[in-house]
């Protein structure tokens, strides 16, 4: 008599699953380059990679379910049913990218509702104890037309590095050209962070940036004097940049 054939055994017990993020766990860009992401970037490609607009990205998922009202973001109004009558955001600075408690609950959010932990070398938090606050970030976005358009002809991301959000920044060091403040197509300034924000383009317009505009060109014409200090300004600036990552790891090793 043959000895019967042993049926395949399968394991009951649950495997052990790893932390599930709310929204897509986006991976940021450049983090240990000069030209690492800035947050206000990061947001907008987020809202992006889940087809929505930024505005209700903040005001109704970062804002509603965090653990309290994100600065810079308003209550938005509810109607008797329930619904939201807008949804709270209307646009943000670049202090988001620097130092103190607002990029500090911003991350916060971010990195709960991502399942990230590095989001703060896209902020100047590292260094918040050696760089000023005050007029440190431009009040309008800032970019390099010929950035935008490399990256796409390369098939790379869109994106905002944090050296360009540094007032003492007008000049993009691969180039060499200055950074644009209006679009070329509208002409106009936009918000770092505004509820219609696309990497890449206008949020007003929605129209294209990489495109030089030829009056801001002309206007923003520098001698070989004032373009070596751009250039060292905007090289120096990125070198510390470059060495965030290196700073933050220093820092997470003095609590141990």
């Amino acid at each position: 008599m043959r000895n019967p054939r042993p049926f395949d055994s399968w394991e009951l017990a649950v495997p052990a699953l790893p932390a599930r993020s709310r929204l897509y766990s986006l991976a940021p860009i450049g983090v240990g380059t000069a030209f690492v992401e800035g947050l206000t970037s990061y947001v907008s490609r987020l809202a992006a990679a889940h087809s929505v607009s930024v505005g209700n990205l903040v005001g109704r998922e970062l804002s509603d379910n965090g653990p309290g009202p994100l600065p810079l973001v308003h209550p938005s109004k509810r109607l008797q049913n329930g619904r939201s009558l807008f949804h709270g955001f209307a646009g943000a600075s670049y202090s988001l990218n620097g130092a103190g408690d607002s990029p500090r609950l911003w991350i916060e959010v971010l990195e709960a509702k991502t399942c990230r932990r590095e989001l703060r070398v896209l902020t100047l938090l590292p260094f918040e104890e050696i760089l000023p606050d005050t007029k440190l970030f431009r009040k309008r976005r800032a970019w390099c037309p010929d950035c935008f358009r490399g990256w796409r002809k390369g098939g790379d991301h869109l994106y905002d590095p944090l050296l360009w959000s540094l007032r003492p920044v007008s000049f993009c060091p691969l180039h060499r050209q200055p950074l644009q403040e209006r679009c070329p197509w509208c002409n106009r300034g936009s918000r770092p962070l505004a509820s219609f924000t696309r990497p890449g383009h206008c949020s007003r317009c929605q129209r294209w940036l990489g495109v030089r505009s030829r009056d801001e060109a002309s206007e923003s014409a520098l001698d070989q004097h004032q373009m070596r200090h751009a250039y060292w300004v905007a090289t120096a600036l990125g070198e510390l940049l470059r060495s965030e990552e290196h700073t933050s790891e220093l820092q997470s090793l003095r609590h141990l």
